[in-house]
């Protein structure tokens, strides 16, 4: 697999008229993309800053959850951005981003990507993508978010065999043309940004919407998920409900709603 280029990324950003291009940081390997963010961000650097390595030795996804990272074959970075927001709003970050990674794979390669609370991209019922946001929070408000995103983009079935809890592809075996690195990671960056933006203005009314159009769930679907304790829960799909957070009910009929848990 050849390298990523930062100059055929920056090239292809600047084909979507993006003006003020975002400060690259690019890394052979690293222990997860989240670790270089969240340093970078706590120096200050500006906010949209990207990183971007070709290979994490310790990728993970929520809960620990270890994340296959060969060398070359997928998209694995992290955007800063600086919300100022509640802490309570920052698991709306996490929705945020799934839509946009969504809505990016969807732009680059016209593959029906599909959205898993709390943070799964799949296509065709197969997990091709993650996400996993960590803020710092300071004084009850998201100092800085580090949105984390990996795209499986070459990953053969060998490459995969690790994984047993779900069925993973990549985008690539699901039947992509030429899939780019480059361009898939322009996309990404100016999805984050658009729906960023769109968040801030719309507030959950607006991400409740967009989830909607993308989610892989089905009104009354069963569902198992940890509460706060560690707990498992199983309950039917209800959506989403403000705070980014998963609404179920109950057996019993009552509503619940599971929270995503803010990392740092």
């Amino acid at each position: 697999m050849e390298s990523f280029s930062a100059k055929t990324f920056y090239d292809a950003l600047k084909a979507r008229d993006v003006v003020e291009l975002p400060e690259f940081h690019y890394a052979d390997n690293t222990t997860s993309t989240n670790d270089i963010a969240k340093a970078l961000a706590r120096e200050g650097v500006p906010q949209g800053a990207i990183c971007l390595a070709e290979e994490q030795l310790a990728g993970r996804g929520r809960d620990g959850a270890k994340w296959l990272s060969p060398r070359g074959k997928g998209v694995y970075a992290s955007v800063i951005i600086y919300p100022r927001t509640e802490a309570s709003l920052g698991g709306e970050l996490s929705v945020m981003t799934g839509i946009a990674v969504a809505k990016a794979i969807r732009e680059e390669t016209n593959l029906p990507a599909r959205l898993k609370w709390p943070n799964d991209i799949l296509i065709n019922a197969k997990k091709t993508g993650g996400i996993l946001t960590e803020c710092r929070i300071s004084d009850g408000k998201i100092e800085f978010a580090v949105l984390g995103t990996g795209i499986n983009v070459f990953h053969t079935s060998d490459d995969l065999k690790e994984v047993r809890n779900y069925p993973a592809t990549s985008l690539a075996s699901e039947g992509a043309r030429e899939p780019n690195r480059e361009k898939l990671l322009a996309s990404v960056w100016i999805a984050l940004m658009r729906e960023y933006k769109n968040w801030l203005n719309g507030g959950f009314e607006y991400l409740k919407t967009e989830w909607e159009k993308l989610t892989a769930h089905s009104v009354g679907d069963v569902v198992f998920a940890k509460d706060a304790t560690g707990a498992t829960i199983k309950g039917f799909y209800e959506g989403i409900a403000p705070g980014g957070t998963l609404r179920v009910k109950l057996e019993d009929g009552a509503l619940f709603d599971i929270r995503y848990p803010l990392m740092d």
